[in-house]
């Protein structure tokens, strides 16, 4: 499997920044934050992918809007 960065936050804005790395045997996300502002009508459990196939989590830093939709 070719490695894949899939983008399901602070795509069309600047909050709720959360990406996805999937390759042959990993599944990270990097960041999983929480959408403010225009963007906070999403909810808080909608993350476009299955939480329990994620095998790890690379935060970049601790604001809200990178870790407040951690599981």
């Amino acid at each position: 499997m070719e490695p894949r960065i899939y983008h399901h936050g602070a795509v069309t804005g600047v909050t709720g920044s959360c990406h996805q790395y999937i390759a042959s045997d990993t599944n990270l996300l990097i960041d999983c934050g929480l959408f403010q502002g225009d963007e906070s009508d999403r909810a808080l459990n909608e993350f476009g992918f299955e939480v329990s196939d994620v095998t790890g989590l690379i935060v970049t830093h601790c604001h809200i809007d990178h870790v407040g939709r951690i599981p």
